[in-house]
């Protein structure tokens, strides 16, 4: 039985984890419950429909919100870097204040 890997959805990868945590602390639950719903429909009802997709956008505006993802996802990822330092930072100059 040959098992498309695109369609199997059971698997949580970092991403989707980190992006489930960062949304606990700002929306609630049943925001985040519908929203982990939601995406994987528009992500199978994308992959399945993607020559229509494309044809319909075309190749270069394709190329263009590549791009643009791209950098948001960059964005996001430098985000989570500085919250991360930042956190770090603080707790280890607190704790350099009591001793």
């Amino acid at each position: 039985m040959s098992r498309e890997p695109w369609l199997h959805t059971g698997e949580n990868g970092p991403a989707t984890i980190a992006t489930l945590l960062i949304l606990h602390d700002r929306h609630r639950l049943g925001t985040i419950v519908l929203a982990s719903l939601v995406n994987p429909l528009i992500t199978l009802i994308s992959f399945l429909n993607a020559s229509t997709l494309v044809h319909w956008i075309g190749e270069t505006a394709l190329k263009v919100v590549s791009k643009v993802v791209a950098i948001f996802l960059a964005a996001i990822g430098i985000m989570m870097v500085r919250g991360g330092v930042e956190s770090f930072l603080v707790s280890f100059m607190d704790g350099s204040k009591g001793g």
